[in-house]
């Protein structure tokens, strides 16, 4: 029998045992929330992170004899009433299963579509050898042709250069040259106004413009004069040509072309065709009544020459 007294050893007792409480009450109340912790984390490092707390069912298990499907079913899929299902059942079953191994074989046909999707979607490797040569020959010309383009560039690049810079100091010098015939214009309207010419102002510029179209005609007169005395040099040149296409017509009169019909004795002329050769041939067409010469006050002719 065990002696009265402080014998037993309850939870009070051994907190009060314990090192921590051995130190004082305010040890022990401290003591109690670090227990709490380590608990709660203890929980947490079980469960681990994500995880729901349940277990998930294990998945159904297979029957250990062949199942078939009611073909009267409407729920049943049209994929287990065919051969397709039926060849997974003696996978599974082997004869068990009941199902002939000779009907598992493909058909004729079948067999003709297997083949053509083989040959369509897995070449052989001479196939595949000879596509990869034909791709390689490709890749090679093309580089080839490439390298050939850069070549003819490179040495072209030096004449370009050159063409380029001719081309910046010809519109450099067009660009000074129009600078400086404005500047020219400018100065002459101002001589001739006797005022400063401001092509700000809209009477200066009506007057610029004004002066820039007269200089215009005057200069496009002295271009058809000019062309006029060349003509009229070339006529010495020019005469024994035309009577050489009057004995043998042909189609073009040096670089005037015509065109000629003798039984009717008229002529087609182009509009580059000088006066004096066009008065010269109908000369020569009608020898006994010369028109006069076109473009005068008495031929009535108003073509342009």
């Amino acid at each position: 029998m065990p002696p009265p007294g402080p014998q037993r050893t309850s939870r009070a007792g051994s907190a009060l045992a314990s090192p921590a409480c051995s130190r004082g009450p305010r040890t022990a109340k401290m003591a109690a929330p670090v227990r709490q912790t380590r608990s709660l984390l203890g929980w947490v490092t079980t469960l681990g992170p994500g995880s729901r707390g349940y277990r998930a069912p294990p998945p159904p298990r297979r029957s250990r004899e062949p199942w078939w499907p009611d073909p009267d079913d409407p729920l049943t899929p049209r994929w287990q009433l065919g051969p397709r299902y039926a060849a997974k059942q003696f996978a599974r079953h082997g004869a068990a299963s009941g199902v002939d191994p000779g009907s598992l074989w493909p058909s004729r046909e079948q067999l003709l579509e297997l083949e053509a999707e083989e040959r369509e979607w897995y070449p052989s490797l001479a196939v595949m050898q000879e596509s990869l040569r034909v791709q390689q020959l490709a890749e090679e010309q093309k580089r080839q042709a490439r390298e050939q383009l850069i070549e003819e560039c490179m040495a072209k690049m030096p004449q370009m250069i050159e063409n380029w810079r001719r081309q910046q100091q010809a519109r450099r010098e067009k660009a000074q040259a129009d600078k400086e015939r404005r500047a020219r214009l400018q100065a002459e309207a101002q001589e001739r106004l006797g005022y400063h010419v401001d092509r700000g102002v809209p009477a200066s510029r009506s007057c610029c413009r004004t002066w820039r179209s007269s200089i215009a005609s005057a200069s496009r007169r002295r271009n058809k004069e000019r062309r006029r005395r060349h003509e009229l040099l070339r006529w010495p040149l020019l005469r024994p040509r035309i009577q050489q296409t009057l004995k043998h017509p042909t189609p073009e009169l040096g670089s005037f072309p015509i065109k000629l019909a003798p039984p009717l004795k008229s002529y087609v002329l182009s509009y580059h065709t000088p006066p004096w050769a066009h008065w010269f041939l109908l000369q020569h067409l009608e020898p006994g009544n010369p028109p006069p010469f076109p473009g005068s006050a008495h031929s009535g002719d108003s073509r342009p020459c």
